[in-house]
């Protein structure tokens, strides 16, 4: 592998930033077990139960979110997905973030500059239908509809 020219300070700021809150994501995943129920392990963070479950019966769009990375990061795919399919997409997301800027910062790799070219007009639309369905699979299960 032939190396690049480190990328410029202000990048190296931001690769940083991008390291270390990706690598705190994954931490406080692996430090959190996960609730058998498929949702509300956020709790163990103090946060209080989600009130639109509450309220409704059925999860919020983000409901089962960090129980889908407290899976994920102990390999337990099916598990992830069925949480919060959504959620198991971000945190793959999130590891193949850290190892991007991880591998910019020390070999010159242009992370910024391939994330910079995806054309987010047309993935942003599919990633919104995704979370969209996401949620409504999560609502299906709710109802006992899955």
């Amino acid at each position: 592998m032939t190396s690049r020219p480190l990328p410029p300070r202000e990048d190296r700021v931001l690769l940083w930033l991008c390291l270390v809150g990706c690598l705190l994501l994954l931490a406080v995943a692996a430090w959190l077990k996960p609730d058998p129920r498929g949702f509300g392990t956020h709790e163990q963070l103090g946060l209080l139960p989600c009130g639109f479950l509450r309220a409704t019966g059925l999860p919020c769009p983000t409901c089962g979110m960090t129980t889908s990375f407290a899976c994920m990061v102990r390999g337990r795919f099916p598990e992830s997905a069925a949480a919060q399919p959504f959620g198991a997409f971000l945190c793959l997301m999130v590891a193949a973030s850290t190892v991007g800027s991880l591998r910019a910062l020390a070999w010159g790799y242009p992370f910024q500059a391939r994330l910079a070219a995806v054309r987010w007009l047309y993935i942003g639309p599919g990633l919104g239908v995704f979370f969209f369905l996401s949620w409504a699979y999560g609502c299906a299960r709710a109802l006992g509809k899955l």
